[in-house]
């Protein structure tokens, strides 16, 4: 994070929408693009997740990332090596790739959208996605408070393990 600004020593508004602080004046900005600015250190930390997209254009942007942002935008991931690793090629076989987004969107919602990418694609290549799914949503309360995507994705799993249906 920079935080000199000659052009406005008054400061910026902080961007991430998710922050308490959202629209607080503030000096500091993202270090590499110098155009998003934030309260907060542990603000950007967070923004982190959806501002790679406009502060990195030409960089090959891990999985976990383009999950995060779909779930956020309520959209189904286009990404091919998303839609391949998160089990949404296959959901789409049984039509309930919304199925899948509200399972992840949930799974972020449980964490307070705290949860970073990076530690999804650490679940990922660890091969315990599917328990650490499962961990979280038993962890978030009764099952009544689970949302309806868990109990559909317990009876589904196949689509995340690989074995036939």
């Amino acid at each position: 994070m920079d935080s000199s600004d000659s052009n406005n020593p008054g400061g910026h508004p902080c961007e991430w929408s998710g922050c308490p602080n959202f629209g607080a004046e503030t000096t500091l900005r993202c270090s590499s693009c110098k155009k998003a600015w934030y309260c907060s250190p542990e603000c950007q930390k967070y923004a982190w997740t959806f501002h790679i997209f406009q502060c990195k254009p030409n960089t090959r942007i891990k999985p976990a990332y383009h999950l995060a942002k779909a779930c956020a935008d309520d959209e189904i991931p286009k990404d091919p090596q998303t839609r391949r690793v998160f089990g949404f090629d296959n959901a789409a076989r049984i039509d309930a790739e919304g199925k899948m987004v509200g399972l992840y969107q949930g799974l972020f919602l449980a964490n307070g959208w705290k949860l970073e990418p990076r530690e999804i694609e650490k679940w990922v290549k660890e091969g315990t996605l599917i328990q650490n799914i499962k961990t979280t949503f038993e962890n978030y309360g009764p099952p009544e408070s689970r949302g309806l995507y868990y109990p559909w994705f317990l009876q589904n799993q196949w689509i995340l393990d690989g074995t036939a249906k």
